[in-house]
């Protein structure tokens, strides 16, 4: 009976070939579709790039692979005896026909054991919505797992690599959810699972994997809804499904999410047509664009052609007619076919800023403390939330004469951003703009390379002749996690550079000289070879640059970039800290590089905010006093002699928010030089005084 079942799907594989298209699933989350891809052909067993990320115990959950050369997930350890199922809720009916994951041996170079693997159907009996998670199982709950419909062994072919589970002819899972997965064997004495990255989201949201504890480590025995939090960002295992899927030909209308703009002029919209699986039928008809401004009636714009392809696969565009600032418009589209079928696209958002001449770009991508930038400094700039207003365009960028941009690998200055529709946008040219008229870039990013598309595989890289990198940035080579990732960095500066010179004098946490780094993520990369005229701010060890300046080939414009984000600098005493008063620093310094003075917010000091008086140390000449101030304030600066008499008032007045420094030039209030001794600095705010001990030595 099993052989005339196993011909029977044989044969119906075959009838339905013609109408079938080979389609990769993500994990379901939360029992939502899964998302998908088509692609043309199954992966292999070992085409991965790895790279072991931190530690070199596997428990500190710190590797990292590069999977068939696209996204960098991570490694999601376990022990052996555990069992890890992931969901996926197909798009339609189908047959998986492969998956994958990945096996780890802690013995470098070791080969695979075999692993049991499986494919189940979903439990009919089990509530997924309410299903525990890891804080929460007592190991009474059912399994997730229904249904076995295949199940087999799968050897990783080296150490750390990946494989591909293949399934022939294929097992029928129609429309129905199904998990893949493995059970661990004790032969490896660790198996790992192939993870994604994710943002940190409180259980059960983004739940897609279900574990089983065999021995009970971590709390009771028995199966629960999976997530694992490493530092700031939540896993989840990433085992991906292939199957063939077989339906009546479906209209899918892939419709680009525009960001928000400065722009009052009409936007397009790109809008990608196309039937999945196949298409026998004449195509789309036309394209209808509905959208409102402000909440308000509804319009509609309708495209009858595409601009490229064809009405069974092609590129329509749509214009959103102008707005004014201040509005936001709701936009969705219907694609009509032929024969009267229709797929509607969800309800995308966007609104209209407005520039503040004379202000400076700030940039804040993913993973940014909020707070970081300086508060005194909004005055001064206009602040840009890449999450909540996407990739900027180019009437936002080409506004300004200075732009900062804080990342964290996901620029698309390089490798462009893909706004739905598979047509890249790259903010390469728009930066050369600012650039050709004399303006001003600071990129601060800790995977640089790959977000300006040099090193798409990380490692390290040569910037070809003729890229905009090499020309406009004067980066001749960078590497990407080098010599420096893995652990904190230490960085060296001239205390003497005329331009960050403040920060390497011991300011805020930092020992003089010195500047503490020390990412969440420990990656740090560092630029191999620069233009002949570049300035080097910040260096490590071993020589590696991990900042620099630069005034272009013929001194027009100011770029001023660091090989991590600067809100990675820390307190050396207590790594939980970020460095404030460093980090103000800096952007006082590069911002003052750029002619920028500091912003200033009209609001007193608060209880309890941070006010810091900087060590002035030894004194053999004259002196520079610095201290910090969260927001303008009236103070006193004086010196005192060792029996507490006045030697100088240096300041008495409105001091303003952030860094302020102060020169004494060693003399007292009558211009007599004092002489060699201990003397006191003190500053004086409304409801607080600071003082700090020096020694002046003639």
């Amino acid at each position: 009976m099993r052989k005339l079942l196993i011909l029977f799907l044989f044969v119906t594989l075959s009838l339905l070939a013609s109408s079938r298209v080979l389609l990769e699933l993500k994990p379901s989350i939360n029992g939502a579709i899964s998302e998908y891809r088509v692609v043309k052909s199954l992966p292999g067993k070992s085409k991965s790039q790895t790279f072991l990320k931190g530690s070199k115990d596997i428990g500190d959950y710190n590797y990292i692979i590069q999977y068939d050369s696209e996204n960098w997930v991570y490694y999601c350890p376990r022990p052996a005896e555990d069992t890890f199922a992931v969901r996926f809720v197909p798009p339609a009916r189908c047959s998986l026909v492969a998956f994958t994951w990945i096996g780890y041996n802690t013995e470098t170079g070791a080969v695979g054991a075999p692993v049991d693997v499986f494919v189940h159907l979903e439990n009919p009996l089990v509530d997924y919505s309410t299903y525990p998670g890891i804080e929460e199982y007592d190991g009474t709950e059912f399994s997730p797992l229904g249904r076995l419909l295949w199940s087999g062994t799968s050897s990783a072919p080296a150490n750390a690599v990946w494989d591909t589970v293949n399934i022939d002819p294929g097992v029928a899972v129609g429309d129905t959810t199904f998990f893949c997965g493995y059970s661990g064997v004790n032969p490896l004495d660790t198996i790992a699972c192939l993870c994604e990255s994710w943002r940190p989201m409180p259980n059960p949201i983004d739940v897609h994997t279900y574990q089983f504890n065999a021995d009970g480590a971590g709390g009771s025995r028995g199966w629960f809804a999976y997530y694992y939090t490493s530092q700031d960002e939540a896993l989840h295992a990433g085992i991906r499904a292939y199957v063939f899927a077989y339906f009546p030909p479906i209209p899918i209308v892939d419709v680009e999410k525009l960001p928000y703009s400065y722009t009052t002029e009409k936007r397009k919209v790109n809008i990608n047509c196309y039937y999945l699986c196949g298409m026998t039928e004449p195509g789309f008809e036309k394209v209808i664009l509905y959208y409102s401004v402000n909440g308000g009636s509804e319009d509609s714009v309708v495209s009858l052609n595409p601009v490229s392809g064809d009405s069974m696969d092609g590129i329509w565009q749509v214009d959103i007619p102008w707005v004014l600032v201040g509005d936001t418009v709701d936009y969705y589209v219907v694609g009509k076919t032929y024969n009267d079928k229709a797929d509607t696209s969800q309800t995308y958002t966007y609104a209209i800023l407005e520039g503040t001449p004379g202000n400076f770009l700030y940039i804040k991508n993913d993973n940014d403390p909020a707070d970081i930038f300086p508060d005194y400094w909004m005055d001064t700039c206009d602040f840009w939330d890449f999450e909540e207003y996407g990739n900027p365009d180019s009437s936002v960028i080409t506004f300004y004469n200075t732009v900062v941009w804080r990342d964290w690998g996901c620029l698309s200055l390089g490798r462009g951003v893909n706004y739905g529709v598979g047509i890249y946008h790259s903010d390469s040219s728009w930066i050369k703009m600012v650039l050709d008229n004399g303006g001003n870039f600071w990129l601060s990013d800790q995977d640089m390379g790959y977000g300006l598309g040099i090193c798409p595989g990380y490692g390290q890289q040569v910037v070809p002749s003729g890229h905009w990198v090499r020309e406009y940035l004067g980066i001749k080579g960078m590497y990407d996690d080098g010599s420096l990732s893995g652990s904190p960095v230490t960085v060296f500066g001239d205390s003497l550079d005329l331009i960050i010179g403040d920060l390497f004098k011991g300011i805020g946490h930092q020992n003089q000289g010195e500047l503490y780094i020390h990412p969440e993520q420990h990656w740090v990369g560092n630029f191999d070879s620069l233009a002949n005229t570049a300035t080097t701010n910040m260096s490590a060890y071993g020589g590696e640059i991990v900042s620099y300046r630069w005034t272009g080939p013929s001194d027009n414009y100011k770029v001023y970039l660091d090989f991590y984000p600067f809100d990675y600098i820390k307190n050396p005493s207590d790594t939980t800290e970020i460095d404030r008063v460093a980090v103000d620093s800096l952007v006082k310094d590069v911002l003052g590089w750029f002619g920028y003075t500091t912003g200033v917010r009209d609001r007193t000091i608060e209880p309890g905010e941070v006010i810091k008086l900087l060590p002035v140390g030894i004194v053999t000449d004259d002196a520079l006093i610095k201290f910090f101030l969260p927001g303008e304030a009236m103070v006193s600066l004086s010196i005192y002699d060792n029996t507490g008499r006045l030697i100088k008032n240096l300041k008495s007045g409105i001091a303003s928010a952030g860094l302020n420094t102060v020169r004494w030039e060693g003399k007292d209030s009558y211009g007599n030089s004092v002489t060699s001794g201990i003397y006191f600095c003190q500053l004086r705010t409304s409801d607080r005084t600071l003082t700090n001990k020096f020694v002046v030595i003639k």
